[in-house]
């Protein structure tokens, strides 16, 4: 061996030691991609024309730009290819150690590197007697044989003979079930090194793969964890395998859990340390199909919170288990709480009413068996109502809708006697109205409530509702066990009084041992009038039937609104007579201080049927949800309708009424000289606050005497 030869022999032996400890091959290829590189493109163009003079310091360039690259398997190959080119491009310049050299800097990345094509002899020559001098190979066996291997910290895919820059190695050897090894080994130039791995069981290993992927898997009652990705694509693929090592021995029960699929249940014997690699178990799909109507229809239809079409509506593939269907409008919801098991085929009808969602008092509020959440009992007590819809709305949307606000959570609290209870007793009527707005408008309802419970062992809850937009709540107790209670919570909820009542234009009282009603008033050109009653007259029957009661009376004329109906009356002197009354309508309007009321409800009902209402009833619709919105505080909305508002001049109900409740709104939005402007338009009339009085003039009267400084007699009504 020649001194020079000698030389690059040692170097190339140090360089490939150095390189060992991180390269360790890859499989050999027989050729490279096509060079991304411009240089090494043009390069490799002149290298196979033979042109190695200008191929060289193209190759230079090429070279010192791919080694200061990311180390990717692209630019690796591309590395090979030019060390390759350029050490036989320096071969055939007569640079034997460049070339040399070259050969090895190759190898240091591919060890297993293998000719392609037709070489020549002398440097394929030269190329073994570097390889020889720089590679040595390790020859490993590993029991168990699907051991993970890894050279270095680096996977390798198999045992086997492996070409490997000579060096010292660090060789691993991983397995599930195993106790892992770690040994170092020597690999020399030109020389075998074997290594035999032996793994010690310590395991048993359980592989469980399900179809769908995803499954929770449950052993002996606890949780495990979850079956990996599916190893392919279709509904049908085979997941990656859950592996458990820590099963003791003994019989297992194993279940395997995907909401919408039926729960597969499956014993497991473990009698000794093995693999146990179990069939990949195949769920079956457990849904349902749903109907969903509703009145109206066209409303959007959600299930557990999800959108699922609009009414009217058939929704494949419901998840078996508890859901919550709710159908949702402008004209407010309909929930219903459902157990779905696999096959069913169920049929919803829902009609939209205004809906009220219960939120958490904030101060674990449970029934008195201290098991239940109160809402739900709540829920479930006044679900026949007619008129509204209260509900416990689905915990995520709640708890974003809730997230933003800075109130106490007890901030809707009252105890029976509607005082304000806990951190209540600081929120102010327009806090009120801004965060019943605000939490409404989150959760898409027309109002919210809250509930308070006394005392643990108390039967009754206290329930407060609040509109969207009010200030005042309405306040009152309920027992969800009792069906008293219940029933008369329902009742109150429902209550929609009659926007209009029978008339014929007189005023009949109850007199002393008269049978009948007496005629006190008859009004000008009203129809009592045009079929010839006066005053002094007597009722004494309508359609057959006695008018004994001013009740009777009103009975009647309700039952002929819109018809004429037949009465006998005497006259002062004993005279009997048959009469014709045309029977008309004229507007009911509900007091603002009348305590049996739910003004709450009460106002979105009126608003939800304001949206329905012909033209005709329209103006007795808004008169009354004026007084309703006033009651809770919302004096611009109550202006907004008492505004839309004409009646004729005259008595009763009338455009005196709108003026005096015009300026109640007004005076209520701090405008006391509109208030007053409107009081002093009431005060000029006949009208009445409601049908059964009292007169709006001397309210009035005694409005702007207050506003005036004067003196102000004790009012009857506001």
């Amino acid at each position: 061996m020649t001194r020079t030869t000698c030389s690059w022999m040692i170097a190339l032996t140090l360089a490939g030691g150095a390189a060992a400890g991180v390269l360790i091959g890859t499989p050999a290829f027989a050729q490279a991609p096509a060079p991304s590189d411009p240089d090494l493109a043009e390069a490799e163009r002149l290298f196979e024309a033979l042109d190695y003079e200008h191929a060289a310091p193209l190759l230079d360039r090429a070279i010192a730009a791919l080694e200061t690259g990311a180390p990717a398997p692209d630019t690796r190959a591309a590395l090979v290819r030019a060390y390759e080119m350029r050490g036989r491009t320096r071969f055939g310049l007569g640079d034997r150690d460049g070339a040399a050299a070259d050969f090895g800097s190759l190898l240091a990345i591919e060890p297993a590197f293998a000719w392609s094509g037709q070489i020549s002899p002398r440097v394929v020559a030269l190329f073994d007697e570097v390889k020889k001098a720089t590679i040595g190979s390790l020859v490993l066996t590993i029991d168990p044989a699907d051991a993970i291997l890894s050279i270095n910290g680096q996977p390798v895919t198999a045992a086997g003979e492996r070409p490997l820059a000579a060096g010292d190695y660090t060789i691993s050897a991983t397995r599930i079930g195993y106790k892992p090894v770690e040994q170092m080994v020597s690999v020399k130039p030109g020389e075998q090194a074997p290594l035999a791995l032996t793994l010690e069981r310590t395991a048993a290993a359980v592989f469980l793969a399900t179809a769908p992927a995803g499954v929770e898997i449950v052993i002996d009652g606890t949780s495990r964890g979850r079956t990996g990705s599916a190893g392919g694509a279709g509904a049908g693929a085979v997941s990656e395998p859950l592996v458990l090592t820590d099963l003791a021995p003994g019989s297992h029960q194993v279940e395997f859990r995907r909401d919408c699929y039926v729960t597969d249940r499956r014993p497991l014997a473990i009698d000794d340390l093995r693999d146990y690699r179990i069939e990949a178990v195949r769920l079956r799909p457990a849904v349902a199909s749903l109907s969903v109507q509703s009145s109206p229809s066209g409303a959007n239809v959600f299930v557990d919170d999800e959108a699922r079409g609009t009414t009217p509506a058939t929704i494949e593939g419901v998840c078996e288990g508890s859901r919550v269907v709710e159908i949702r409008g402008p004209e407010g919801r309909a929930v219903r709480r459902i157990d779905v098991k696999a096959g069913d085929r169920i049929t919803i009808e829902g009609r939209l009413k205004p809906a009220f969602a219960l939120l958490p008092s904030g101060a674990g509020v449970v029934s008195a068996a201290g098991t239940t959440d109160a809402r739900t009992l709540v829920e479930r007590a006044v679900a026949p109502s007619e008129q509204v819809t209260v509900f416990v709305p689905d915990g995520p949307r709640l708890e974003r809708a809730l997230e933003a606000q800075t109130m106490p959570p007890e901030w809707l609290a009252y105890d029976a006697g509607r005082r304000p209870v806990g951190g209540a007793a600081t929120v102010t009527a327009l806090a009120r109205r801004e965060l019943s707005g605000r939490i409404a408008k989150a959760l898409d309802v027309q109002g919210v409530a809250a509930i308070t419970q006394p005392s643990p062992t108390a039967p009754d809850l206290v329930i407060a509702l609040l509109a969207a937009g009010a200030g005042e709540p309405d306040v009152f107790a309920l027992n969800p066990e009792n069906a008293d209670s219940v029933k008369s919570a329902i009742e109150r909820f429902d209550y929609v009084p009659a926007m209009t009542r029978g008339t014929i234009g007189l005023l009949a009282i109850e007199a002393a041992d008269v049978p009948g009603l007496v005629v006190a008033r008859a009004d000008a050109r009203g129809p009592a009038e045009r079929a010839g009653l006066k005053p002094g007259d007597t009722l004494v029957r309508g359609a057959g039937q006695p008018l004994e009661t001013g009740a009777a009376l009103v009975r009647l004329l309700d039952d002929f609104r819109g018809r004429s109906v037949e009465m006998d009356v005497t006259d002062v002197s004993g005279g009997a007579r048959t009469v014709q009354v045309d029977v008309e309508s004229a507007p009911r309007l509900i007091s603002i201080a009348d305590e049996s009321l739910l003004f709450n409800p009460l106002a979105v009902a009126l608003r939800t049927r304001l949206a329905a209402a012909p033209a005709a009833e329209q103006p007795y619709v808004r008169l009354n949800l004026a007084v309703a919105l006033m009651r809770l505080g919302d004096f611009a909305g109550a202006r907004e309708q008492l505004d839309a508002v004409r009646l004729p001049a005259g008595r009763g109900i009338a455009e005196g009424t709108i003026q005096y409740l015009l300026g109640l709104a007004l005076d209520g939005l701090g405008d006391t000289t509109a208030a007053q402007r409107a009081w002093q338009a009431a005060a000029g009339s006949e009208a009445s606050l409601t049908e059964a009085g009292p007169l709006v003039k001397g309210l009035a009267e005694r409005r702007l005497a207050a506003a005036a400084g004067g003196p102000v007699r004790a009012p009857s009504a506001p």
